[in-house]
């Protein structure tokens, strides 16, 4: 909820851009009783009184068609501008979601999968893991009146691309468009060429099927799932979309449209939750506890069972993995640990030690979050302009460096970092950093630091820290400072010290599971009630 209270600044205090900035929000099914609710689900109670509130409140519903007015000059967005996107086509579109805005008079999104679309009325689809009635989603009837309001515009959600497919040879399941398909019969991955042409024929599917049945070209994009590859956002240009939208909690800006971030309220979007995600009035900081973990401890599957519950148990929010394994195990231990452990998933890219080409086979083995590249060389120590710490903020000053104002080690690290993010765009960016760090200001291009262990311990770390400013939540929250490998009461004293001078982000590098409970205790993130 950080990122919703950052949002909420952005638009309050950002002058003349502001006139750019929006919030975008996902719904998907729009349900009227609370016992079928599920994780992606609104009931129709809820929806209504958001929709009141917005409208009370003074919040102004907007089209793809005042987007992009807005980043051609044409048109200015009203302060606070909304724009509401629905995913997945559901048939109660059509009888919840619709008639409300109609009633309310507001624009929406719609996005449709092909497949689903082109299964026979009376057959089914496979949604999920499991088969339902094709006429859980709209009729291509329904489709037409609702495009017909001045109201609605439909997106391609994909032809095809909304499930699975085998990213190594262990069968794990990717994202589709997010994934190089593993091929079990030539024991190779596809090419990023391959890639490209895989995602490209399914979008070009889709805009011909919408074509023939809504007498419409979709110029708009919705990413299954949020995520997509490097070669997959090529694939969707050369396919001709104006406009893409994801599921990252940022703003919205009209200047770029293929990359529109949506407020995604899952897990029981109630109206309070709904009108809190769009005020963005959450103050909490972010806590980050990051465990490393050697691939090599993890080979075979009893071991890595055993680590997955041991990460449980410590209430580890992210994992920093190394990358000296081969791309299928490396592979496989990434989806596992996402998945299973409940943890983002973070690379670590050492530049003296690994070939290029291995660095990049790393990021395409699974859709990771992000990588810590090291040595930083003096791109740790880039200077831009700056301002609130936010993802945003910290992208669009990382994206401002110029090579040639950095070392050999710095130059490096910033190409690796561009590769990275160039097969995998939306990665986040971590650096390991000094215990004595320079400037006034930590790594403003960072998403986070990994810190350094000091000679004179945590507690004294911390305390030069906060003098400086620099355990303040917003900078704090992204200074991981390193948890000692001593006695475990020691280490627990050490903690709460760093507590109680503002530090929120943790590290224990490396991470040798299991952890004792006192240290789990101090050390875990997880909500009451924490596992055992």
């Amino acid at each position: 909820m950080r990122v919703l209270l950052a949002l909420l600044l952005c638009l309050l205090f950002v002058p003349p851009v502001a006139a750019q900035r929006f919030v975008a929000v996902a719904f998907h099914d729009v349900i009227d009783d609370e016992r079928d609710l599920g994780s992606d689900d609104i009931v129709t109670p809820q929806l209504v009184a958001f929709l009141d509130w917005l409208r009370g409140n003074g919040w102004s519903s907007i089209s793809l068609d005042d987007v992009d007015a807005a980043r051609r000059g044409i048109r200015p967005l009203p302060p606070k501008a909304i724009l509401l996107s629905f995913d997945d086509g559901y048939r109660n579109h059509y009888t919840r979601a619709f008639p409300l805005l109609l009633a309310y008079r507001m624009h929406a999104v719609f996005a449709l999968v092909g497949s689903w679309m082109d299964a026979p009325e009376s057959g089914t689809v496979h949604y999920g893991d499991e088969n339902v009635p094709r006429n859980r989603f709209l009729s291509w009837e329904q489709a037409r009146e609702m495009a017909a309001s001045g109201l609605v515009e439909f997106a391609s959600h994909s032809y095809a691309l909304h499930q699975s497919v085998s990213g190594n040879p262990h069968g794990s399941q990717f994202p589709a468009a997010a994934a190089w398909e593993f091929d079990a019969r030539s024991s190779a991955w596809e090419t990023d060429a391959a890639l490209r042409a895989r995602v490209r024929a399914d979008l070009e599917h889709s805009k011909r099927l919408m074509r023939q049945r809504l007498g419409l070209v979709p110029r708009a994009l919705v990413w299954p799932y949020g995520r997509y590859s490097g070669p997959a956002l090529a694939a969707a240009r050369d396919a001709g979309f104006a406009f893409m939208l994801t599921l990252d909690p940022e703003p919205a800006d009209a200047s770029r449209p293929q990359a529109i971030p949506r407020l995604y309220p899952a897990r029981d979007p109630r109206f309070g939750s709904l009108a809190e995600g769009v005020r963005f009035a959450d103050p909490a900081p972010v806590t980050i506890r990051i465990a490393c973990l050697d691939p090599a401890a993890l080979r075979d599957e009893a071991r890595l069972g055993d680590a997955i519950e041991a990460l449980r148990r410590l209430g580890a929010t992210v994992v920093l993995l190394d990358t000296d394994v081969d791309r299928a195990t490396l592979s496989f231990l990434a989806w596992q640990l996402r998945t299973r452990a409940g943890v983002e998933l973070f690379l670590r890219l050492d530049l003296h030690a690994t070939n290029p080409t291995a660095l990049e086979d790393a990021v395409r083995s699974a859709p990771v979050d992000g990588v810590l590249i090291q040595p930083p060389g003096t791109l740790a120590d880039a200077s831009v302009v700056h301002a609130l710490p936010y993802p945003w903020t910290i992208r669009a000053g990382r994206d401002a460096v110029e090579s040639d104002a950095l070392d050999d080690d710095g130059r490096r690290a910033l190409a690796a970092w561009r590769e990275a993010v160039a097969l995998r765009p939306g990665l986040r960016l971590a650096l390991p950093a000094s215990s004595e760090p320079k400037g006034d200001w930590p790594s403003p291009v960072a998403d986070w630091l990994l810190v350094a262990p000091s000679a004179d311990g945590l507690p004294a770390l911390a305390a030069r820290y906060a003098t400086r400013g620099w355990l303040e939540p917003d900078v704090g929250s992204r200074l991981a400072l390193p948890v000692p490998r001593s006695d475990s009461w020691a280490v627990v004293n050490d903690i709460r010290a760093a507590q109680v001078r503002g530090a929120t982000a943790f590290a224990m590098c490396p991470t040798s599971l299991p952890v004792d409970a006192a240290l789990r205790a101090a050390f875990s993130a997880s909500k009451f009630p924490r596992l055992p």
